[in-house]
């Protein structure tokens, strides 16, 4: 699947394995981590991440930017570490993309 997957993290350890193991093996992910005092960015480099790990909490956007920055998916889904997302949904959304040039953001 043509799908780059970006978590911004803040305190997330107990959150971040639901919504990592949800995701199918073939899309890239992406953590950015705002300075997280729990051990959230140990807990997704476990489960297979690109961990960015920021010295300062940059708040939501900047770090959904820094994500979107790694990736080279045509289709970037920006997913909360509390969300957990069924890999049927997932290709929902790429197809809704793939079928309608003019989709830009669906949410």
């Amino acid at each position: 699947m043509d799908l780059d997957v970006v978590v911004v993290t803040h305190n997330s350890a107990g959150l971040l394995p639901g919504a990592l193991d949800a995701l199918p093996d073939d899309v890239s992910v992406f953590v950015v981590d705002n300075a997280s005092a729990d051990a959230s960015a140990d807990v997704a480099e476990a489960r297979g991440a690109t961990v960015v790990r920021s010295a300062v909490n940059a708040g939501f956007g900047a770090g959904c930017n820094r994500g979107a920055a790694l990736g080279h998916a045509k289709t970037i889904l920006f997913l909360n570490p509390d969300a957990v997302i069924e890999p049927a949904s997932l290709g929902r959304l790429v197809a809704a993309f793939d079928d309608d040039p003019v989709l830009g953001v669906a949410s």
